[in-house]
């Protein structure tokens, strides 16, 4: 033990503790980002989607469209059939309002097809589901809730995000 007036000086140390524990969710929390997701353990998420159901089609073609665009969940939930572009071997998306985007402007990306992802199909086939369903309008979501029949859910009472009940 060093007497008081020879002890090192302690700030250093708690300013970094301090900006530790602003990007951790309390003491011996994780860090908040995004868990990295690899190739294969996607692939194996996908064949867990059953395609033979409308359920399982809009699935694999948001894990699909997530991993190819690197999309945040509340990006995906904001696009709109307007903002995307089916061409023979890429999807064109235009993200509205990205997390990044301070301006709100958007950003519009071409995403390459990919084999393995088979996200030109997938996404051909989840836009005949919305048009079966009557759901393909323009200004309509892309990814809509669906009961467990497959059809489109009642979203009468559904609160806006942010809103309450």
């Amino acid at each position: 033990m060093q007497p008081r007036d020879l002890r090192p000086d302690p700030s250093r140390v708690r300013g970094k503790l301090r900006l530790w524990r602003q990007k951790c969710k309390g003491a011996g929390g994780e860090v908040e980002r995004s868990a990295a997701l690899t190739v294969p353990y996607l692939l194996k998420c996908l064949q867990q989607c059953d395609e033979s159901t409308h359920i399982g089609i809009r699935d694999a073609f948001a894990l699909a469209l997530a991993y190819g665009n690197l999309h945040r969940r509340r990006e995906l939930t904001d696009l709109l059939v307007k903002h995307m572009k089916i061409v023979p071997t890429q999807l064109i998306v235009t993200t509205a309002t990205p997390d990044t985007d301070r301006q709100a402007k958007g950003s519009t990306e071409f995403i390459a097809d990919r084999e393995d992802l088979q996200l030109v199909a997938r996404a051909r086939a989840w836009f005949a589901v919305l048009k079966r369903l009557g759901a393909d309008g323009p200004d309509q979501p892309v990814f809509r809730v669906l009961t467990v029949k497959g059809n489109l859910a009642n979203r009468t009472l559904a609160t806006k995000r942010g809103g309450s009940a």
